[in-house]
């Protein structure tokens, strides 16, 4: 694979840790105002989603496709961000 494809994987990855700190900080400052039960839904769906979609995603990648730990964690980060593309707020 080239260059181009594993900039654009480190690109979305870096994007996808972004998310997911915004919506760890969303969380934080909804269980600050109050809105615990809805803090602990978004958690919830995190949770669901590391459970049933990363690491699944990331075992396929190191452990069946054989690539190195650092790209299957890119790839598998940079689908993360696809993941709430299917969920409709």
């Amino acid at each position: 694979m080239n260059e181009a494809y594993y900039s654009k994987q480190l690109k979305d990855a870096t994007r996808a840790i972004w998310v997911f700190i915004a919506i760890n900080i969303s969380v934080l400052v909804l269980h600050l105002l109050g809105e615990s039960v809805l803090a602990v839904v978004m958690v919830v769906v995190q949770l669901i989603a590391i459970a049933l979609w990363l690491l699944p995603m990331l075992a396929y990648k190191w452990l069946y496709q054989k690539l190195p730990f650092r790209v299957a964690i890119c790839g598998t980060l940079s689908s993360y961000r696809s993941i709430f593309s299917y969920l409709s707020w």
